[in-house]
């Protein structure tokens, strides 16, 4: 194999980091590509591949995502009747007689935690993770392309805020184009849409390089593939597109700090029983009322309700009393 890229550090999201490092060796021309990482209890070691290039792996991403719905593992108590993710927070911290003030404040700044956020040592006082924080309970946000100067800046905020390649950006736009340009195709599109989605590809390497398009002449048409009418096709498709950004991709505090758990914890509890009852020994150490819960149970609750809760601050608390060298011990006692 050539190309192999392994990533690990503080990024706001580790899958991120590794599809730009991918992206940036897209030149030799990979013939498959795959990720792997440790995954939780249910998949303990989480594989994605495709054959062909960073494209298709992203292709494959959208259609099994890496990261399971956390809603789904909501199986502690029913909250799943249409109640908002803020009010099963809400319920959820209540039920672990934890501080509300936390989940006030956020809620009411719709201010939550970036993973960055959390890691920065070097800049000053950050903020301190302690249970009672809860993650963003909103979904990621979507994005409608109608310029060109729309799509630049959505190139920028997507490669500043949420650490995406370019090539993950131009697979993101071209997958959700393609799916519309399918329905168009019905509607009689004035264009054919393979030459619509290579036209945006032009346009999006040329927003993104900052070059200048040629303008057409008429002696030498730079009309992209298929006419003036695929341009126009491409405008009018993409003004209909809602560009949503895959939950793989969110680098969301709280959110991220489970996933990072699920890593270090969950992916052994199937070989190694006896870490279950420390963590559960743990939690109850904790536990506000003499009857306790389930460890495991509890931790899921929280993982789907997006807050740091008391099941989640006990794996952190083994983390770094059992598992962490001495020197790590040492620089957690001084933070």
């Amino acid at each position: 194999m050539c190309g192999i890229v392994g990533y690990f550090g503080r990024a706001g999201n580790n899958l991120t980091r590794v599809l730009t490092a991918m992206s940036a060796i897209i030149y030799r021309a990979p013939d498959s590509t795959g990720i792997g990482v440790f995954g939780n209890d249910v998949e303990p070691v989480r594989t994605r591949k495709s054959l062909g290039s960073v494209y298709q792996l992203v292709d494959v991403l959208l259609r099994t995502p890496f990261y399971a719905n956390q809603a789904d593992d909501f199986t502690f108590f029913d909250l799943n009747n249409g109640m908002p993710l803020h009010e099963r927070q809400r319920k959820l911290l209540t039920f672990e007689d934890l501080p509300l003030n936390l989940y006030e404040a956020c809620l009411a700044k719709e201010a939550y935690l970036g993973f960055d956020e959390l890691v920065r040592f070097n800049h000053g006082p950050f903020p301190r993770l302690t249970p009672g924080y809860p993650g963003r309970p909103t979904p990621l946000p979507s994005f409608t392309v109608k310029t060109k100067t729309d799509l630049r800046s959505l190139i920028d905020h997507l490669t500043n805020q949420y650490d995406l390649s370019f090539v993950v950006i131009q697979s993101l736009v071209r997958n959700t184009l393609s799916k519309v340009l399918a329905r168009g195709q019905e509607e009689g599109l004035p264009a054919d849409p393979s030459d619509v989605l290579d036209t945006l590809d032009r346009v999006m390497e040329g927003s993104f390089f900052k070059e200048r398009l040629p303008a057409p002449t008429r002696l030498d048409y730079k009309w992209a593939p298929g006419g003036p009418q695929t341009e126009k096709a491409l405008w009018r498709y993409l003004a209909k597109v809602s560009i949503e950004i895959p939950a793989d991709y969110d680098r969301d505090g709280v959110r991220c700090v489970f996933r990072l758990l699920d890593a270090a914890l969950l992916c052994r509890l199937a070989h190694c029983p006896a870490l279950e009852e420390k963590l559960q020994a743990m939690l109850e150490e904790t536990w506000p009322r003499k009857a306790p819960v389930q460890w495991r149970s509890l931790y899921r609750a929280e993982k789907s309700a997006n807050v740091y809760g008391r099941a989640a601050s006990s794996a952190l608390a083994f983390l770094q009393q059992e598992e962490l060298p001495p020197e790590s011990k040492n620089a957690q006692i001084r933070n």
